[in-house]
């Protein structure tokens, strides 16, 4: 369900608004359109929940019933289409955006020659995979935070944006032969500018909620690719777990 506030609302109609969502149960987003109105989203079950519940409060103006199971990836919600900015690239505008490198990051002349190539071409964003999720667990799976350091580097460097894969969790041997698992999230989170969500972690969604949940406040865009085999509704399903979640540059 969408409430549509009112263009003079006042903060209190509005906390009144809110009040009565949380009062229900419900979770809520809101979205801050460009032509000054507010849209709440209100999450949850809503299905014995007239509109007039909410459409009768001061300073709503209207109440939409959204009977996608995509809510707030649906343009209902955002009836605008979304710019996202990352440095001074503007994704989702009036111009294309390029984003090229090598497909994983095998050493650092390797990226560093690549960078310097892309960055005479004015591509504004490096990409290279740190970690590479394979088929076989025989293939080369991936330089880890020693490829997010040369990412780091040539970002210093060239003066460009990178964006690597994020996968779920990432097993180190050790010299001993035993085990370090660490987190690939909380090493990409830091290095990277835009995450990467490959075809096999699309339907992970579990793994979506916590990356939604990690990224909440830094708003980190995410770029989700469409899993093997998928539908439309399942792509849009896949992307309203990282915006229901706190993270809506997706």
């Amino acid at each position: 369900m969408i409430i549509h506030l009112a263009k003079n609302v006042t903060e209190q109609q509005r906390n009144t608004v809110l009040e009565k969502i949380t009062s229900r149960g419900f979770n809520y987003e809101i979205s801050h359109g460009t032509t000054g109105i507010d849209i709440i989203g209100v999450l949850g079950d809503l299905s014995g929940v007239e509109e007039s519940c909410f459409a009768e409060i001061d300073g709503v103006e209207k109440v939409i019933r959204i009977s996608k199971p995509y809510k707030m990836v649906s343009r209902e919600y955002s009836p605008e289409t979304k710019v996202i900015s990352v440095g001074d690239t503007q994704i989702g505008g009036k111009k294309p955006v390029i984003m090229a490198g090598p497909c994983s990051v095998e050493s650092e002349s390797q990226v560093m020659a690549v960078a310097k190539y892309l960055s005479r071409m004015n591509v504004p964003i490096l990409r290279g995979g740190a970690y590479k999720p394979r088929t076989s667990p025989y293939s080369f799976q991936g330089m880890g935070v020693e490829g997010l350091k040369v990412l780091e580097k040539a970002r210093k460097q060239y003066g460009m944006k990178i964006i690597t894969e994020a996968t779920g969790m990432h097993c180190h041997v050790r010299d001993d032969n035993t085990f370090e698992k660490k987190s690939v999230l909380e090493n990409v989170i830091e290095y990277t500018d835009i995450i990467q969500i490959g075809t096999r972690n699309m339907k992970s969604y579990g793994f979506l909620q916590a990356l939604a949940m990690m990224t909440c406040e830094s708003k980190i865009p995410i770029l989700l690719k469409r899993g093997d085999s998928s539908t439309l509704k399942d792509f849009l399903l896949a992307a309203e777990y990282i915006v229901s979640n706190g993270n809506p540059n997706v």
